[in-house]
């Protein structure tokens, strides 16, 4: 079977993404004839070095292949020609964040026909945008932290307005980040107003869409995943990154990245209930939105042990490997399934008819089309 890897990508997670790729590309191993796909300033690039890091380190894509992906196959050129490489099978995502996450890389897939290992195009650009995501657990009954919604451009024509508006709805300490970044990128803690507007400005630079949302004082981060083989979710176990920060920066949660990241608690020190009650939120929430794939979902515990659904990871780090092996699942038995529910999904796709045969083109050329379609 022929599995293309894809990672990278035009994104701020670029560089977790290459390593979630590399993880992957090293764990598939026998069975599969494996094809690195690294998407780099919009163009796909391969290469037998790309399992190994190192080649990462300082690039050099001349020593790398430029392909395109045409009507669901690879192809290289030479000259004017396009010669054939490879026909996937299955598109292994490993994208962080941008085109790889947002919908964007599963909607090019889609129009090639090429089964994928994500969530669907709906679903990840849903997730992607974490203003959209929060109106949608919300409507799920799910608790998530009082928040708003701050667009660039209104911040930068009434900043002042915006503080306001802001400081009257919602309460000190505060968290800013932006709508549609992971890895703790652009995140910042503010107290008062004068930082309030130095987070926005930074959360800013990278996204024109920002959330402000209640911050809690003492709580502890709880993860969760779910992945489907097409036929059973299966939910790992429930861990709690160790960070002595506000919230998980980009060094607490990549430090140690060979292992899944920084310091974890796995499983999480929490009473069983709840412990219960975040699998079950989790497999929920894979089950509700239609998920495929594997998808990590972040949670906070309050002090009083209330539970808040974070943010809903359609790509995550590392693929959650780490997560699934104190259950017993293997990172190789993950990727299995992953890889044999995209070709149920597309399977199962074909069944539906993609176009409705009727006369209305023979009746528009005798006249016979409603007003509405006439000149």
């Amino acid at each position: 079977m022929n599995i293309a890897v894809f990672f990278g990508g035009r994104s701020c997670e670029h560089d977790i993404s290459i390593i979630t790729g590399v993880q992957v590309l090293n764990a598939l191993g026998d069975g599969y004839r494996v094809l690195p796909v690294y998407m780099k300033d919009g163009g796909f690039y391969t290469s037998d070095l790309m399992p190994d890091v190192g080649f990462f380190e300082n690039p050099n894509l001349k020593k790398a292949t430029r392909i395109w992906l045409i009507d669901g196959s690879f192809y290289t050129r030479k000259g004017m020609l396009l010669l054939k490489k490879e026909t996937p099978d299955v598109a292994l995502i490993c994208c962080h964040g941008g085109e790889g996450e947002n919908g964007v890389l599963q909607g090019f897939l889609e129009y090639n026909g090429v089964p994928y290992t994500s969530a669907g195009l709906i679903a990840s650009s849903v997730c992607m945008d974490k203003s959209i995501a929060k109106q949608l657990l919300d409507g799920l009954m799910l608790n998530t932290m009082p928040s708003i919604t701050v667009s660039r451009s209104d911040f930068e024509k009434n900043t002042n307005d915006v503080i306001r508006h802001v400081s009257t709805f919602l309460e000190y300490p505060l968290i800013v980040k932006p709508s549609g970044l992971g890895s703790s990128i652009g995140i910042k803690k503010a107290r008062t107003e004068d930082e309030l507007k130095a987070a926005i400005e930074v959360a800013a630079k990278f996204d024109e869409k920002i959330i402000v949302e209640n911050a809690l004082e003492n709580f502890k981060e709880l993860n969760c995943a779910a992945y489907s083989d097409g036929r059973n979710v299966y939910v790992s176990e429930v861990e709690s990154p160790v960070s002595w920060h506000d919230f998980l920066s980009f060094d607490d949660k990549y430090s140690g990245v060979k292992n899944g990241g920084g310091k974890r608690e796995i499983p999480a020190n929490i009473p069983s209930e709840i412990r219960d009650n975040v699998k079950g939120i989790t497999k929920r929430i894979y089950e509700d939105l239609d998920m495929s794939g594997v998808v990590r979902v972040d949670f906070l515990l309050s002090d009083d042990k209330k539970l808040f659904v974070n943010e809903v990871n359609t790509v995550p780090g590392s693929m959650a490997f780490y997560l699934f092996e104190p259950v017993g699942i293997s990172f190789r038995t993950m990727l299995d399934g992953i890889i044999a529910a995209a070709i149920i999904r597309k399977k199962e796709a074909r069944k539906s008819r993609l176009y409705f045969d009727s006369d209305v083109i023979r009746n528009f050329m005798r006249g016979k089309s409603p007003k509405h379609l006439q000149k």
